[in-house]
């Protein structure tokens, strides 16, 4: 997502405000975000532009499918990272693609997932990105344990902010004391933040920052 306090010319493709123009209306997670990206990207039509919600709430989104398969052309962001990895977006391209609409372009862009696994030098050979893991401390902690026996691979999750210290402790708690951790946060932001060590480190930490983490291990 769009941020003022962001090098923005530095994260976004070069002729991405012209694109921006050039669009009907946007999809975003929610109205004020939609509106303010349009705004900071020149949009002549910013103020008045149709925005249309698509987020972990959305249940019915035939209103957006109709009007691409009517000839609108609609662009779609995300809060933060990339729409359709860990992110609302792809159940939209799936039900656009039954409908026969295969004019559907992917604008690179930073992902938070990909740049924390760059970033931390763990091996991007071979990795997997799991998402969230089950809220519950028991079954979360047998996952970490199952994924920590598979060996030469980078092991990528996300967390809620607010739960970032819920799941560092269960890693501290269950991984090995060599298993290298690595915390990434703010990612592109001012106070980026990437931090790699082994477990036996980190337990002498007692608590990390609730702010956007992607955590990854590798044994």
């Amino acid at each position: 997502m769009f941020d003022e306090k962001q090098d923005s010319h530095l994260l976004l493709p070069e002729g991405l405000r012209e694109l921006i123009a050039t669009v009907d209306g946007l999809i975003a997670e929610r109205e004020r975000t939609g509106r303010r990206y349009v705004i900071k990207m020149g949009h002549p039509n910013a103020r008045n532009m149709p925005i249309y919600v698509l987020n972990e709430h959305t249940r019915d989104f035939s209103d957006i499918t109709d009007l691409i398969a009517q000839g609108r052309t609609l662009g779609l962001i995300s809060d933060a990272g990339m729409p359709g990895v860990a992110d609302p977006g792809s159940e939209l391209v799936t039900a656009l693609r039954k409908r026969g609409v295969t004019d559907i372009k992917a604008i690179p862009g930073p992902s938070s997932i990909l740049l924390a696994l760059v970033l931390s030098g763990l091996g991007g050979q071979n990795f997997a990105f799991h998402g969230y893991l089950p809220r519950e401390s028991e079954k979360r902690r047998q996952v970490l344990k199952r994924l920590e026996h598979i060996q030469k691979q980078t092991h990528i999750f996300i967390e809620t902010p607010y739960r970032n210290n819920v799941f560092f402790h269960d890693c501290c708690a269950i991984l090995s004391p060599s298993t290298q951790l690595c915390i990434a946060s703010q990612l592109t932001f001012p106070d980026e933040s990437v931090r790699v060590q082994a477990i036996r480190e980190w337990k002498k930490i007692s608590e990390i920052a609730k702010i956007p983490t992607v955590f990854l291990f590798r044994s």
